[in-house]
Formats: C-alpha cells, sequence, structure tokens
C-alpha cells in the first residue's frame, strides 16, 4: 500500500541488509529448482503437470513472485 523502503542506517547498513535479502532470495530459488527437478525426474511430471503444480501452490502459502514465474 505505499513504498517498501526505510532508511536503515549509516555506514553501509543498507548494502548489509540487501546482502540478507539475496541470500534468502537465492535459497528460495535453489529450493524451487530443486522441487521442480524432483517433481520433474522422479515424479515424471510433464510440463502441463508441472504448471498445474506451480499454479496450485501459487495460491498458498507460497504465493509470491518466485513460484508465479
Amino acid at each position: 500500500s505505499g513504498p517498501c523502503v526505510t532508511y536503515i542506517g549509516k555506514g553501509g547498513s543498507g548494502n548489509f541488509v540487501k546482502m540478507i535479502h539475496n541470500g534468502i532470495e537465492y535459497g528460495d530459488m535453489q529450493l524451487i529448482a530443486e522441487a521442480y527437478d524432483v517433481l520433474k525426474s522422479v515424479g515424471k511430471l510433464s510440463n502441463e503437470e508441472l504448471h498445474q503444480v506451480f499454479s496450485e501452490w501459487n495460491k498458498g502459502e507460497l504465493l509470491s513472485f518466485l513460484i508465479e514465474i
């Protein structure tokens, strides 16, 4: 409902917060990639089935831009 920015502090504090954010985001991307790989390789899901799974996940607790893309 508004900008998601704030002053964190001086001396590189904002860069540190961004670094932590990126680390969490990269962890999320790794988890998504591994889930995809397991569903595709082990579960033998087709691309359409994978689309359905990820679309369903994006309606619940996992709702996020990363799951959407």
